[in-house]
């Protein structure tokens, strides 16, 4: 994307539906021998499904929409598989895994950036969830997601604009300022 095609319009174009976002290769491998088992539960699926930032903004985009009727905001992983269902969270899993490894994107990123982000994202969310403990708060799961996707703006940077991510990147490291700033 040239600076002419930078403008807000082709970003929001670009960036309009997390779908186009692709999971944590590792995690989705994993979900394999879950999703062939039928022993399987859904407290084990939501495990696993926290560990990926991209993964919970679509279980959770899922759960709250118009389809399942439900009326709350839908904020923890494990509500939302309960609303999703065993059946039709395997079949999402599923559909992810196997349309992720197609994704021509997924080529051209260096996967050292995105196992950061990975990491960024889950040891935010273990210290949000660690800090809700220590106040109190009673829905420590709201509080993992909230640390585990407050950062995704990156993973949109890196995999729908890796040209700009990589320029962002070289700027923050040659003038020795925060990425944010750099941005």
């Amino acid at each position: 994307m040239n600076q002419e095609e930078f403008t807000a319009g082709n970003i929001k174009s670009k960036i309009a539906g997390l779908e186009k976002l692709a999971t944590f290769e590792p995690v989705t491998c994993h979900f394999t021998s879950y999703l062939e088992n039928s022993e399987t539960s859904l407290s084990e699926l939501s495990r696993w499904i926290v560990l990926d930032p991209v993964l919970t903004c679509r279980i959770l985009k899922l759960a709250n929409s118009p389809s399942y009727g439900f009326t709350g905001q839908v904020s923890t992983v494990n509500l939302a598989s309960v609303i999703i269902g065993l059946k039709a969270l395997r079949e999402l899993i599923w559909s992810i895994s196997v349309m992720d490894q197609f994704t021509d994107q997924q080529k051209l990123i260096d996967q050292s950036e995105v196992v950061s982000l990975w990491l960024h994202s889950n040891y935010s969310g273990i210290a949000a969830r660690y800090l809700a403990e220590l106040a109190g708060y009673p829905a420590v799961g709201e509080a993992y997601v909230a640390g585990l996707l407050h950062d995704i703006g990156y993973q949109v940077l890196l995999q729908q604009f890796p040209e700009k991510y990589s320029q962002v990147q070289e700027v923050s490291l040659l003038k020795n300022i925060p990425f944010r700033v750099a941005e």
